[in-house]
């Protein structure tokens, strides 16, 4: 059973026919966050990494063109600190040339994933997308609350695969 509120006067919430924007407005942005969310990379800086190539050249920047401190071998692991595009900034074990971190081109390692990694970047994912469509549609479903033309009655949001969010809502006469 729905209750609705006493209908306030109606020039509080405009026209019918800005409230009807407004809804069409409003369910653009929640289908825009949906949209968003789907293209979302689920991309997290490793914890580690190990030298893949035979030998990979340690930089003291993000560039090839920066200058060469170390050479690691294959199946040498490293810490990882930070990744700028195609580059990950590792810890040295000990301090080369007054530098305590080098950088290692993506193309010379590959990440150490541990499964605990993996479930919590998708849980920590999953659980910010749902809270950012439930504080959209909270938002929806305050703003329409006590508006004489719509009527809110429920909602769900499916974070599975497919990313989707149902709205229940009706026009009054």
């Amino acid at each position: 059973m729905i209750l609705f509120a006493p209908l306030t006067d109606a020039q509080d919430y405009g026209s019918r026919e800005e409230t009807y924007r407004d809804v069409a407005n409003d369910l653009t942005k929640i289908q825009d966050l949906i949209d968003s969310a789907q293209k979302a990379p689920l991309e997290k800086i490793p914890r580690q990494l190990v030298v893949t190539a035979e030998k990979a050249e340690l930089r003291k920047g993000a560039m090839e063109t920066t200058p060469k401190i170390a050479e690691a071998s294959e199946g040498k692991l490293y810490s990882v600190i930070d990744k700028a595009s195609n580059w990950y900034a590792v810890q040295l074990e000990e301090p080369i040339a007054g530098q305590s971190v080098a950088w290692v081109s993506a193309a010379s390692v590959a990440p150490m994933v541990f499964f605990d990694d993996i479930e919590y970047q998708i849980d920590s994912f999953t659980n910010g997308i749902y809270e950012k469509i439930l504080n959209q549609i909270n938002s929806f479903k305050d703003k329409y609350k006590n508006n004489p033309y719509v009527n809110v009655s429920g909602f769900s949001i499916n974070i599975g695969t497919n990313i989707s969010a149902t709205v229940s809502f009706e026009f009054k006469e």
